[in-house]
């Protein structure tokens, strides 16, 4: 950008003007339309996928317009760390909302007897 002669202002602006158009889109597309919902999780997991997106559009509407979140002189760098760690947390916080979920079965170690339900109770021998 610095090429075509553009400021440091007019840079971040023009990244502000990115995060908030794709913002919007997300939120509209992938939330509220619930368009292209193609995401490969199973059913259980579909909706918070959905929360998630959500969450993180409406996250890149405030990056790019509220001024009380990132202030207006806030250079493209800064701009362009803070969306990569909004990602990164959503990423975080969703992959531990998804293995909070998951139930793990423990592996049971049966006999052949207790499978055939033959088993000899110790308190018969008694």
């Amino acid at each position: 950008m610095v090429e075509a002669r553009k400021t440091t202002e007019e840079i971040a602006n023009i990244l502000r003007n990115i995060v908030s158009t794709r913002g919007m889109f997300m939120y509209l597309v992938y939330y509220i339309l619930n368009i292209q919902n193609t995401a490969p999780v199973d059913a259980e997991n579909k909706r918070l996928h959905h929360d998630t997106q959500g969450i993180l559009c409406l996250k890149f509407m405030c990056l790019a317009y509220d001024s009380d979140y990132i202030p207006d002189s806030a250079k493209a760098d800064e701009i362009h760390e803070l969306f990569d760690s909004l990602v990164k947390e959503e990423v975080h916080n969703a992959q531990r909302l998804f293995e909070s979920r998951v139930r793990r079965m423990q592996s049971r170690k049966s006999s052949m007897l207790r499978a055939m339900n033959r088993r000899l109770s110790d308190t018969e021998m008694l």
